[in-house]
């Protein structure tokens, strides 16, 4: 420690202090409550109460310099920060009475500081400081027997804090030894864990080559949902055998893998090849339900899949949703011959799959057809004709077209629902063109209804208030009822 330059420091911060205070020429203000309890605070701090380790002269006996050389240092960073604390203060502060008794206290405070510097300078590097400097070190019987009550105190109170930091030392130790155990556990926990996902892996791998193939993947799909629950069907005999071949290649590659280990945990790709097996090896039932649902979707798009409900027509005011040439017996009539080529058909999807019954697959469709059969005729005789509002030249036009469609009709009327045009225009109010409603109704030759078929005309505007006539109209849906001229 650099004593000479403690001392200095000191000596000369007092002495600014000095002459700032001799500078003083203001009147006195006195010193607040608060500024006294800052400097009572710095100058009684505990660590500039010396007296029970240095009684003016020397530090206590027993004292080795380095731990004097502690106290010193303390008292003197101490001081400093309590003069700190003066220099802060006001010129009418320290003009009062009171400052003038706090500076005479820094000054003691200074003597003193000056007094252990000389005595810390008079101990030897290795010695402690006894009752006379130069008596030999007494031996440590000697030592406890010449001790004060103080020293007595300070020497158990080092031992118990020796005593408590061992303790502290040793559960320290203990707990970074449970710590490193743990550490280590858990490092071999993980490599296992480690090891283990990538045997698992390999065995995702190894099945993923076998099974999920890109060319597998798209009826497999089908396979699979039909296996949670989805309906799915089957529409053509190549589909049936390929998925028969490719649900046996999936269903040897299951038994071929460590299905346990596999199936142990997700493999880390999306596929689930617990899904891909249990699916596979159901397929010898799953294959025949899947053809039995492509063949009621293709009975029902050949012709059935516009059968309304009887609760349906009557909300249509009996229309049915057919359009172009109609005919009572075609539309409304359950035939083998009309539905011959999908029945063939059907019938090759289902003895591929391996389902010899075909008799379920139209028997939902001809019941719900005789169903809506009945209704119509049911009701034929209560529809009445809508409102007449006379004719133009479209009834000719609708006429003609329906002659077309069936050469055998007979016209029983042909007639407007609003004698008025509708004007449609664009975003900018320009016509672009007008139409007007009808009806016609008409029987063909081998029926006992009539057909009353909407009609719209159209023409289309071809400059101010010109329209082009129409060569043709459009008709809507049909109804059948009980001719009405």
């Amino acid at each position: 420690m650099n004593t000479n330059y403690l001392s200095c420091r000191l000596r000369t911060i007092l002495s600014l202090l000095m002459v700032f205070l001799l500078s003083i020429t203001s009147a006195y203000a006195g010193m607040t409550s608060y500024q006294k309890q800052k400097m009572d605070s710095a100058i009684n701090h505990a660590k500039l109460n010396v007296s029970n380790v240095f009684d003016g002269q020397q530090f206590n006996a027993g004292m080795d310099k380095n731990k004097a050389g502690r106290v010193l240092s303390d008292y003197v960073k101490t001081l400093n920060r309590a003069v700190a604390t003066w220099n802060g203060m006001t010129s009418s502060a320290k003009t009062s009475p009171e400052g003038s008794q706090y500076f005479k206290l820094l000054q003691a405070k200074q003597a003193i500081g000056n007094q252990m510097r000389s005595a810390y300078k008079n101990m030897s590097a290795n010695s402690t400081m006894t009752a006379s400097v130069k008596q030999s070190a007494p031996s440590k019987q000697t030592t406890t027997r010449h001790l004060t009550a103080y020293q007595k105190e300070q020497q158990a109170r080092e031992e118990a804090n020796r005593k408590a930091k061992q303790e502290v030392n040793a559960r320290l130790k203990q707990q970074m030894q449970a710590e490193r155990q743990q550490a280590a556990i858990k490092s071999k926990q993980k490599a296992t864990a480690k090891a283990a996902k990538e045997v698992h892996n390999a065995e995702c791998r190894r099945f993923a080559k076998a099974a999920i193939k890109p060319e597998y993947r798209e009826l497999m799909t089908v396979l699979m949902q039909e296996y949670t629950g989805t309906k799915t069907g089957l529409h053509s005999v190549e589909n049936v055998t390929k998925l028969q071949k490719i649900a046996q290649a999936v269903t040897q590659a299951c038994d071929q893998s460590d299905y346990a280990l596999l199936t142990s945990q997700r493999c880390y790709y999306s596929d689930d090849p617990k899904l891909w097996c249990s699916a596979a090896r159901k397929s010898k039932n799953l294959i025949p339900a899947m053809a039995l649902h492509g063949a009621k979707e293709m009975a029902y798009s050949a012709g059935s899949f516009n059968i309304a409900t009887p609760e349906e027509f009557m909300k249509r005011d009996g229309y049915l949703e057919y359009v172009g040439a109609i005919s009572f017996n075609e539309r409304l009539t359950f035939s083998d011959k009309k539905f011959a080529a999908q029945k063939e058909r059907i019938a090759k999807v289902l003895a591929a799959a391996g389902v010899s019954d075909t008799s379920q697959v139209w028997a939902e469709e001809k019941k719900k057809l005789d169903q809506l059969r009945a209704v119509v005729e049911k009701t034929a005789s209560q529809w009445k004709n809508p409102y007449n509002a006379g004719t133009d030249y479209s009834a000719e036009v609708a006429s003609k077209q329906i002659k077309k469609m069936h050469p055998d009709a007979k016209i029983h009327g042909a007639w407007l629902s609003r004698d008025s045009w509708k004007i449609h225009r664009n975003v900018f109010g320009v016509p672009l063109r007008r139409t007007k409603p009808g009806y016609i109704q008409f029987k063909l030759s081998d029926e006992k209804y009539c057909q009353l078929r909407p009609y719209t005309v159209t023409e289309q505007n071809i400059g101010g208030s010109d329209y082009q006539k129409a060569k043709g109209v459009k008709f809507g849906f049909v109804r059948f009822q009980v001719c009405q001229d």
